[in-house]
């Protein structure tokens, strides 16, 4: 926790300076979700794919919206998450079955019928 607050400061600095950084602005939304700020994290995570949706960028852009589904899941907003995430598996991403089915990030959607759907897409998409 302690280290999540003091990058938070560093990251919130630096969007300050530049408000119109995406990256920054996920990057804040992922350490807000982490400390429990639910409103900022979700508002930080939609405006950074606001700024450079994957339209706009298929590289940053889909790990933004990436982000944005971990900020939801985080935040315990299921829903979203699972939309954002549908969404990020439909295009080019560094999102993998292993990394979705392994990596702690993915924790709290991991019970969800949604999830199990896409990793079942995932899967079938491989054959």
């Amino acid at each position: 926790r302690t280290a999540f607050a003091a990058a938070r400061v560093e990251v919130s600095d630096m969007v300050d300076a530049q408000p119109e950084f995406a990256e920054g602005l996920s990057a804040l939304g992922m350490l807000d979700a982490a400390l429990g700020n639910k409103a900022g994290a979700i508002r930080e995570g939609e405006r950074a794919v606001e700024l450079l949706p994957p339209s706009k960028d298929a590289v940053v852009g889909a790990l933004l919206l990436q982000n944005l589904s971990n900020i939801h899941a985080w935040t315990d907003e299921k829903a979203a998450a699972l939309q954002e995430l549908k969404e990020v598996t439909s295009m080019p991403s560094y999102l993998s079955y292993g990394l979705l089915l392994r990596h702690p990030a993915w924790a709290p959607l991991r019970d969800e019928p949604g999830f199990k759907e896409i990793l079942a897409s995932l899967t079938a998409s491989a054959l």
